[in-house]
């Protein structure tokens, strides 16, 4: 499963989304809608989401409960 690392703080995980823009990923990753990835805030927890939708470079992660 792809970790990508993105701000997921509490009201992330109350909305139950993330996003995450192309310039925040390495390059390698190649996302598509339906993807489940797994989803590293920056001090380090791991959370389980699928990418729901993508808006020009931003896509939107559903974080899964």
């Amino acid at each position: 499963m792809l970790r990508i690392t993105t701000t997921v703080g509490p009201a992330e995980l109350i909305a139950g989304r993330a996003y995450v823009h192309d310039a925040e990923l390495d390059g390698d990753e190649e996302l598509t809608i339906g993807m489940r990835v797994a989803v590293q805030d920056q001090s380090g927890r791991v959370s389980a989401a699928a990418v729901t939708s993508r808006a020009d470079a931003r896509w939107q992660l559903t974080i899964q409960p």
